[in-house]
């Protein structure tokens, strides 16, 4: 896990990057721990969507780093779930305004609001298990640096992008090592995915309600080439689901999808 704001670590933020456009919603974000500590209680996260237009030092060389954001929003600290389990602590943040994003760009949240006897703390992957470094970050006395370049951890946060690409002329999702394109959605009663991998992997499916419910949770072995997956919508109710898909071989992420 990774968090807290006992050792002037200002913020967290996980890098994305878009290689065709498509609409951010939101995140997904699963905190591990927290503590509220009496007589606190007024502690504040802020919650930042970021552009990668700033520019700052890192180990003697000028970088591009978060700059300004597309929106933030402030929630109580006491509102956030925090948990081992993953069904039980995800928290979903909505955009007031969907934006459309191409090339880099960061999720984030930040602790300067929060009490210093208070903390939460972000799962994030095992040391090694990424397949891009140098894509978590850490605000620490106002300068941005990585992660690995701090701590020497070759790590991801658990933010899940929330994307749509419906409304885009190809709906396709790419990154350098998966393509995943929605071939229906809007659906009545079957969602259709075509899921490309560069590399044979094992991939985790978590279908939530847009209140945050879990509905169901399956794993599937996928191979190194195009891969067809098919979810049942007849037992679910008309409205907004968010489909996560994760992997050891991409980025996580989740997709909306409509059941008509």
């Amino acid at each position: 896990m990774n968090g807290t704001n006992g050792y002037k670590d200002q913020a967290k933020a996980q890098m994305y990057f878009a290689d065709s456009s498509y609409y951010v919603l939101g995140a997904i974000y699963w905190f591990g721990y927290k503590r509220s500590t009496p007589p606190s209680g007024n502690s504040n996260l802020i919650f930042r969507l970021y552009r990668r237009d700033g520019i700052q030092n890192i180990l003697g060389i000028p970088s591009p780093v978060p700059g300004t954001w597309y929106e933030e929003k402030i929630f109580p600290l006491d509102s956030i779930p925090a948990g081992e389990i993953f069904e039980t602590s995800a928290f979903i943040w909505l955009l007031d305004t969907p934006r459309i994003v191409q090339g880099a760009y960061y999720f984030s949240f930040d602790m300067s609001l929060m009490h210093h006897l208070d903390t939460i703390a972000l799962f994030s992957s095992d040391s090694g298990e990424v397949l891009l470094s140098n894509m978590s970050w850490e605000l620490w006395e106002g300068h941005w640096n990585t992660i690995q370049n701090n701590w020497g951890l070759p790590v991801d946060f658990a933010i899940f992008p929330i994307v749509d690409v419906s409304n885009i002329s190809l709906p396709i999702y790419s990154e350098q090592f998966a393509h995943i394109i929605l071939l229906n959605n809007p659906s009545r009663d079957i969602f259709n995915i075509n899921i490309f991998t560069k590399a044979p992997r094992k991939f985790n499916f978590h279908l939530l309600s847009s209140n945050g419910r879990f509905v169901r949770t399956w794993q599937k072995y996928l191979a190194d080439s195009e891969n067809f997956i098919s979810i049942d919508s007849e037992n679910l109710e008309k409205g907004i689901y968010f489909l996560i898909i994760q992997s050891s071989s991409m980025k996580p992420v989740a997709f909306r999808l409509v059941k008509n």
